[in-house]
């Protein structure tokens, strides 16, 4: 029975998986979500196994010092599921290889998956400076996926979010009220079980996100707003992380997914690392669109120039 369902698509035999396995992920009232500290889960979307492993902090990565070591260059990273690492195991990521290439430094990595720029605005505030970056990485596609700045739900969790007043951006829905988890889990449960297990639904479920995104930009142009509002915004939010890096003097570097991103922070005197090659570049993609390993060594490559001409340059002055 299993086997002629499984030729129907409804039940896959080598089962799909999430590509990050939602255990690794928890609420937080300030950030919508964050991932869970101690914490490890493995997946395997793409034929080999994957391990997400979130040390004492709540970072995909090593244990972190709060105090910089002697003699090391420290870059704190943000971003959303490329920065994280989505698909890709940890030492083939570029946070782990820009340490490899580049003597002295080192990469604590905040980003989180499913993350908007107004998040990693707020990552960085809460947590980020506290770890005396020399320097604070972004890594942004000026596209803004899934316009998730100008929203105070997405994927199913709720979120903070910025909206500009004037001159000003002013910070919305935060705390961010805590879910009803066991209700949710209850409600969430035949969701999980047709995605983890059938091949059809996980088609079907892509196909329908993005036809969901869409009715949301259309949704967005009817209520008076259009793609240069969402645009717009997240270059704002995105200028904001350079001028909150200034006043805390941490220099910060952007490195765009985007050649528009990366002429606009230019025009305001950012630090930019044009990575837009790279991202339209498919033999630099999982079948997802995430980047894959060879897309992961060649964003640590121009990271790892980059950082290096700045520390240079740095001593010069």
């Amino acid at each position: 029975m299993i086997r002629k369902l499984a030729l129907l698509g409804f039940v896959d035999l080598h089962p799909q998986s999430y590509v990050v396995p939602p255990a690794v992920g928890r609420y937080d009232a300030e950030l919508g979500w964050t991932l869970r500290e101690n914490n490890v889960a493995v997946s395997k979307p793409f034929g080999y196994p994957i391990e997400y492993r979130v040390n004492s902090k709540g970072l995909r990565d090593r244990e972190v010092s709060a105090v910089k070591g002697k003699g090391e260059f420290r870059v704190v990273l943000l971003g959303d599921s490329n920065a994280f690492g989505f698909g890709v195991r940890l030492e083939n990521h570029f946070s782990t290889l820009v340490e490899e290439y580049v003597e002295g430094v080192e990469i604590v990595n905040l980003a989180v998956g499913g993350y908007g720029v107004d998040q990693e605005l707020l990552r960085l505030r809460k947590e980020g400076f506290s770890y005396g970056p020399d320097l604070v990485l972004a890594l942004v596609d000026g596209n803004y996926p899934n316009d998730r700045h100008m929203y105070s739900n997405r994927f199913g969790f709720a979120k903070p979010r910025f909206q500009l007043e004037g001159d000003e951006l002013l910070l919305y829905d935060s705390p961010v009220p805590e879910p009803d988890t066991a209700r949710d889990s209850v409600l969430r449960l035949p969701h999980r079980l047709m995605r983890e297990n059938s091949a059809a639904y996980e088609g079907l479920r892509k196909v329908w996100s993005g036809w969901s995104v869409g009715q949301q930009g259309a949704a967005l142009d009817t209520a008076g707003g259009d793609r240069a509002d969402v645009v717009g915004l997240g270059d704002l939010i995105v200028l904001q992380i350079d001028r909150d890096c200034r006043a805390a003097g941490a220099p910060f570097m952007l490195g765009a997914l985007d050649e528009r991103l990366g002429r606009v922070a230019r025009g305001a005197d950012v630090n930019v690392v044009d990575l837009s090659s790279i991202a339209t570049d498919r033999r630099y993609a999982l079948p997802d669109g995430h980047l894959n390993d060879a897309g992961n060594e060649a964003v640590a490559r121009e990271f790892a120039l980059a950082i290096e001409e700045f520390r240079r340059a740095a001593q010069v002055d």
